[in-house]
């Protein structure tokens, strides 16, 4: 199973989510603002990252514009992108792979952390390429 570092300012996000996904076998690391992410990231690499955009300290825009390559594959899991579809496209033409809006289905969550953990670097863009069509599609 997959190493998934969950960021999130909010404990008790990370708490679902920890219990959710440990739940499906998969190893859960915490993170509550970005900058320990980035540091997180330094000390061990993740498969995956779960990342909130509205944090202190660094948000979720700063984590997703330090990321380098070999960073992990990025779903953002944030409230932000209901609000303004520009905020999704700016997310996926950062490198997130997806955008979950919150309030999210855990379970539906937990099966696209799934999904991305399976693809490879083309099934990820190709993913994220689809994203950002069906995004921009939905612009007003």
């Amino acid at each position: 199973m997959a190493r998934i570092l969950v960021v999130d300012d909010d404990p008790d996000i990370r708490l679902l989510l920890r219990l959710e996904l440990s739940a499906e076998g998969h190893t859960i690391v915490e993170a509550g603002d970005g900058q320990a992410a980035l540091a997180e990231l330094q000390r061990a690499p993740a498969d995956l990252m779960l990342l909130d955009i509205m944090m202190p300290v660094l948000d979720g825009w700063g984590v997703l514009r330090s990321l380098d390559p070999s960073a992990p594959p990025v779903v953002v899991v944030t409230a932000l992108a209901t609000h303004d579809n520009q905020h999704l496209e700016e997310m996926l033409d950062l490198g997130a792979v997806d955008v979950v809006v919150k309030p999210f289905d855990p379970g539906w969550l937990v099966d696209l952390v799934d999904q991305v953990c399976s693809l490879d670097e083309a099934g990820r863009a190709a993913h994220r390429a689809a994203r950002l069509s069906d995004a921009r599609r939905k612009a007003p």
